[in-house]
């Protein structure tokens, strides 16, 4: 018997897709089920090479295979991509490599004109991205360049955007690299901020508009996860103006604009960060050949722009096995930018609490004064710990105060270090002018406080508990 098909192609692919999990590789074209803008690929490793130049916009779906696949997206992911052949997952999704680019803000065109460039958008804005080995990496958009008015009048450029705003990031046993994305580049009076790795956007220029606000973001990963703020905007001579903040590695994106008129990085929302390892680094802040450096970002906490607090760091809650946190230097001219803190805290709501299992290492970043290792609450495991809080060093006045938070070791024979920054002016930093406690039953555990370069001065002016002092360079 002899009978007419009357489904399309796309439907026996899509329902082949749905009811039998099938994966269908072609060469290089549009897949049925895949959202627009996407073409797959067989890569002969079982998986499949996808390449998607528009992003995936809330609602839309991209899935992996059961192999190895190679996942390419160019433009913010606000729906869902997995490296798994279903959604919810089932069985193994292969070792797959992910690649986000957030959608870069656009540059003025004529180049001409003074008009302001656009900002960066997140990799991920509220979208979701699971894999079960590999590499997950995100960029945060960058921002757009501004025009130049050879008449007067140049047009700012727009701040970078956070690697994730909002969302979700899931690996089962992979890595997981996010990144902030950095500002457009403007002859305009005021730079522009970096992204956040997780958090908020960068500042524009000077123009009218802020950094875009974080929303809630979770990070997980059994294995590892390491997050960078994007930097601050350099300005190169002949133009004396200021340059842009750095942003923080999860919290807050780095304040644009000048000193008299900032544009203050966006702030962080709710952030979840779990991992194996941890690493979390502030953005750099950017350079200039005048006054106005830019600060380095919190490894955790607030992006900056010279003295001036950027985008704020929302709440932040860090658990790892290690967790390292670094933050970032300030930028390089007359006067160095502030370095950011290792973790520092917000000016309005919202806490910062660091969790570790076995080793924490905070440090603040260098700069002309050097960043507070710890501002934050930090809690050790009711094992053995490693827990090294160290200001960051003064290139050209005073270091960062080792701890200002408050540490809890929790229990066991742990092991805390605090340590002041190395400072090029003689001055008074402390070690500690913190908290830092153990049970009463907690054992042995040793609180060693050292003495930076050029500090005089008591080494501790805050509270130790239950822990017994070892002084390195003197009381």
């Amino acid at each position: 018997m002899n009978f007419t098909c009357k489904r399309t192609l796309a439907w026996v692919v899509a329902m082949a897709t749905t009811t039998f999990g099938l994966t269908l590789a072609n060469t290089g074209t549009a897949f049925a089920a895949d959202p627009p803008g996407c073409t797959r690929t067989a890569n002969g490793a079982g998986g499949d090479n996808i390449v998607c130049t528009a992003g995936i916009a809330a609602g839309q779906t991209l899935l992996g295979t059961a192999g190895d696949d190679k996942i390419t997206i160019s433009g913010t992911v606000s729906g869902t991509v997995s490296g798994f052949p279903t959604n919810p997952p089932s069985g193994p999704g292969g070792t797959d490599s992910i690649t986000i680019t957030g959608t870069d803000g656009a540059p003025v065109t004529p180049t001409s004109s003074n008009t302001a460039g656009l900002d960066g958008l997140p990799g991920v804005d509220g979208g979701t991205v699971t894999s079960d080995a590999g590499t997950i990496t995100i960029i945060g958009g960058f921002g757009g360049d501004g025009g130049r008015n050879r008449r007067g009048g140049d047009g700012p450029a727009g701040g970078g955007g956070a690697g994730v705003g909002s969302g979700s990031v899931t690996s089962a046993t992979g890595i997981i690299d996010i990144t902030g994305g950095s500002p457009g580049v403007s002859a305009a009076e005021g730079a522009a901020g970096g992204g956040a790795g997780v958090g908020g956007g960068g500042g524009g220029g000077y123009s009218p508009h802020l950094g875009r606000a974080g929303g809630t973001v979770v990070v997980s990963s059994g294995k590892s996860v390491n997050i960078s703020g994007g930097p601050g905007a350099s300005r190169s001579f002949p133009f004396l103006f200021d340059a842009g903040g750095g942003g923080a590695g999860v919290g807050g994106g780095g304040t644009g604009g000048s000193r008299n008129s900032p544009r203050q990085g966006g702030s962080g929302g709710t952030a979840t960060i779990s991992g194996g390892a941890i690493t979390l680094t502030g953005g750099s802040g950017g350079s200039t050949s005048g006054l106005g450096t830019g600060g380095g970002g919190d490894g955790v906490g607030r992006g900056w722009n010279q003295l001036i607090s950027g985008g704020q760091s929302g709440t932040a809650t860090i658990s790892g096995g290690t967790v390292n946190i670094t933050g970032g230097s300030g930028g390089l001219g007359v006067a160095a930018g502030v370095g950011g803190d290792g973790a520092g805290i917000t000016n309005g709501s919202g806490t910062i609490t660091v969790n570790g299992a076995s080793t924490v290492s905070l440090t603040g970043g260098i700069g002309r004064t050097g960043g507070r290792g710890n501002r934050a609450i930090v809690n050790g495991s009711t094992g053995v710990d490693t827990i090294t809080l160290t200001g960051g060093q003064g290139l050209t006045s005073t270091g960062g105060i080792g701890n200002t938070g408050t540490v809890h070791g929790n229990g066991g024979s742990d092991a805390i270090t605090s340590r002041s920054g190395d400072s090029r002016l003689s001055s008074r930093v402390p070690a500690n002018a913190g908290t830092i406690s153990e049970p009463a039953a907690s054992g042995t555990a040793r609180c060693t406080l050292v003495r930076g370069v050029n500090n005089t001065g008591p080494q501790d002016t805050g509270t130790i508990t239950n822990c017994t002092k070892v002084f390195v360079g003197g009381p």
